[in-house]
């Protein structure tokens, strides 16, 4: 007797998870974008004492859900009296899981499926697809999700995604990856979320154009930014394909109807303490210095942080004073080809081997492996451009190339912070959200200004007087010793042109720059490339500390123990739930299960009730958890395109070998290593035979 189960997807090398990923579930999911189905092959062995001969049966089970099965599979042999005389019984237990693959593999069928699947979300509101089109409640547009990041982090406070404390950025970007994919089944359940391998763009590149500064420019040329995918960025804006001229829109009571937030989030943003209570011994999370914090910045935290928008009404950073209605991209920075900054194939072998604990990877990860992607994708434009021009006569190259470069992240940086520890105003501030609607671009009071620099004369103030403004802090805060010293030893006078520049020529940045960036789709197919990553290190067994740190500001999201509320995901694993004292007592009298199916809405309520670290233990692959409540994997965990370059190139990196790094199984973790898999399954139990 056998018990076989076939799936493509366990043919896949270098993929290294420590269970069974048996099948992809065969209803659902078209053949090229998931395994094809799952043959259970049962074979009955029948014998008696006058008949010699035996027949062999086979029967096929196709599974059609995901979620994890228990397989048995009994043999039973009969005497010559029919009498059952043995029996025989196996037992395996699989996991039945979509398959996220490189968006490149997928064949033409399966690509223009997840396409229009995808583009539907920018296209049909939430409340037309669920109440119209019958998509349901996993249905959400791409502005539900972009009002979750936008919160997040355009927080006119604190950014609860990213930064130096921005522990949660793995884990926040997972859960809106993972909604936007369970809306895009909503529409078509044959589809999963492709990634991204971009740094094989990069190195493609590089094979084909060789070494040179201008190679990042031509990442332009790659199939991503054609019209067959996402669409190339045109004139500031995406100019062709689905995506073509799509707009981020005014944030008002229209909006909110159409994209139908959670009823609690409707005039409430999500970056709040709404529905937060510290339960971790010391924890300070949105205790009253926290709240204090909040309040300082613009109301009452619980009640009147509503959502974010800039100057112009659109969800958009409110540092971000971008008037134009459509989604940006552009392969200009700031007056300057916007090629300074692409990841390498050496950039995710360094996050592979570098950083070994979760506090150190995740903050590493934001930066070169993935922030230096949003660089490149966005572009920036506006007065930022003209403005550097003015600086070149008196600014050296080396220090000119790194401003321009690190403008974005100096205007957040000056727009979050207090000028002085005493000071109620910022270093940057901007017109208030909404008060330039109707209004164009640079018209007066529809720019940011820094207030520190308006009561003073260049030509009557000291190289001290720079020192003790917030803004010169900030700025010399992102050079290196050589670049701060040029801008300490420029006279008063450039030193003020150069600040009057920095907070007075806005920087209009592309959304991929900008809190709104879920309106660019690349967001989420290079934050699944994030997770791969992620996980190719976890397998790996080198991360020596997973522990979540309590983080270095008061910036909520940040913290281990909050919670999030504005996650809606239906977990496998999370699908029945004990009945209520009413439901009981009607099924004892029909003698019924004490137990039901969930609802979508009460897997919601799981999800939304997760903590932060708590997430994070769903997300390791090796544990059991994922195993049983995670519905995806991906294909496989090689980086193609650096194997190739190597080659090619006859590039070494300094960790080694691409190889090395990247593929070869040196540091898998192996399933014998682990306890949970072991009495998932006993040994003794998978075959046993009773006489």
């Amino acid at each position: 007797m056998t018990l076989a189960v076939e799936s493509t997807f366990s043919a896949e090398a270098g993929v290294r998870y420590t269970w069974e990923v048996g099948v992809t579930p065969k209803d659902k999911l078209h053949r090229s974008v998931m395994s094809p189905q799952t043959q259970i092959f049962e074979s009955h062995k029948l014998g008696t004492e006058d008949d010699d001969e035996e027949t062999s049966h086979t029967v096929v089970v196709e599974l059609t859900q995901t979620g994890a099965y228990s397989l048995v599979l009994t043999e039973e042999r009969f005497d010559g009296a029919k009498n059952v005389a043995s029996r025989t019984t196996i037992t395996r237990n699989i996991y039945c899981k979509y398959v996220r693959r490189e968006i490149r593999s997928l064949n033409e069928e399966d690509r223009e499926r997840f396409l229009d699947a995808a583009h539907t979300l920018w296209t049909v509101s939430t409340r037309r697809g669920r109440e119209e089109l019958g998509y349901g409640d996993a249905y959400r547009d791409i502005t539900s999700l972009s009002l979750i990041h936008n919160d997040l982090a355009g927080n006119p406070t604190c950014d609860h995604l990213h930064g130096n404390f921005g522990y949660n950025f793995v884990t926040g970007h997972v859960a809106m990856n993972n909604m936007f994919e369970q809306a895009m089944q909503a529409v078509d359940p044959t589809v999963s979320l492709p990634y991204w391998s971009y740094v094989s763009d990069s190195a493609e590149c590089r094979t084909r154009h060789g070494l040179d500064s201008e190679c990042v420019f031509n990442l332009w040329d790659s199939d991503i930014f054609s019209e067959k995918y996402f669409g190339g960025h045109g004139t500031n804006r995406i100019e062709d394909g689905r995506w073509g001229r799509s707009a981020v829109p005014v944030l008002n009571e229209d909006t909110l109807y159409k994209t139908k937030p959670k009823e609690e989030y409707v005039t409430r943003g999500y970056h709040g303490c709404y529905g937060q209570v510290a339960t971790d011994e010391g924890s300070t999370l949105c205790d009253f210095e926290a709240q204090t914090f909040f309040t300082e910045s613009g109301g009452d935290i619980h009640l009147n942080m509503g959502h974010v928008m800039n100057a112009f009404g659109l969800v958009r950073s409110p540092w971000n004073m971008n008037s134009d209605e459509h989604v940006m991209r552009s392969g200009d920075f700031c007056g300057r080809k916007n090629s300074a900054q692409f990841p390498e194939c050496e950039s995710v072998v360094e996050q592979q081997d570098k950083f070994n604990t979760f506090e150190e990877w995740v903050r590493e990860m934001q930066f070169s492996p993935h922030g230096a992607v949003h660089t490149f994708v966005a572009g920036a434009t506006g007065g930022c451009g003209k403005g550097f021009d003015k600086l070149k006569p008196f600014l050296s190259e080396s220090l000119l190339t790194r401003l321009i470069a690190k403008n974005p992240d100096i205007t957040k940086n000056m727009f979050l912070t207090k000028e002085s520890r005493s000071s109620d105003i910022t270093q940057l501030v901007c017109p208030a959200p909404g008060s330039c609607k109707g209004k164009s671009q640079g018209e007066v009071g529809c720019t940011c200004s820094c207030p520190a620099l308006a009561d003073i004369d260049p030509k009557n103030v000291t190289h001290g007087t720079f020192e003790n403004i917030g803004a010169f802090k900030t700025v010399i805060g992102f050079l290196d010793s050589s670049q701060r010293a040029e801008i300490r030893a420029l006279s008063p006078e450039h030193k003020f042109q150069l600040l009057v520049h920095i907070c007075e020529d806005d920087t209009l940045l592309g959304e991929m720059l900008s809190s709104s960036s879920p309106y660019d789709v690349t967001f989420f197919h290079l934050h699944a490339e994030v997770e791969r990553i992620w996980q190719r290190k976890e397998l790996s067994g080198t991360l020596t500390d997973v522990t979540w740190p309590e983080p270095g500001n008061k910036c909520p999201g940040n913290y281990p123990d909050y919670r999030m509320r504005w996650m809606d995901y239906a977990f496998d694993g999370s699908s029945s739930v004990r009945l209520t004292s009413e439901e009981k007592s009607e099924a004892d009298e029909s003698g019924g299960s004490i137990v039901r199916t969930a609802s979508l809405q009460e897997k919601f309520a799981y999800s939304s009730y997760m903590r932060n670290d708590e997430f994070l233990a769903h997300l390791s692959p090796s544990k059991q958890l994922y195993a049983e409540m995670i519905p995806y994997v991906y294909d496989e965990f090689k980086w193609r395109g650096c194997i190739e370059s190597e080659e090619n190139l006859g590039k070494t990196w300094k960790q080694g070998s691409i190889d090395g790094s990247l593929m070869s199984p040196h540091a898998w973790i192996a399933a014998d290593e682990l306890e949970w898999l072991s009495a998932l399954v006993p040994v003794d139990e998978r075959t046993r035979g009773k006489e």
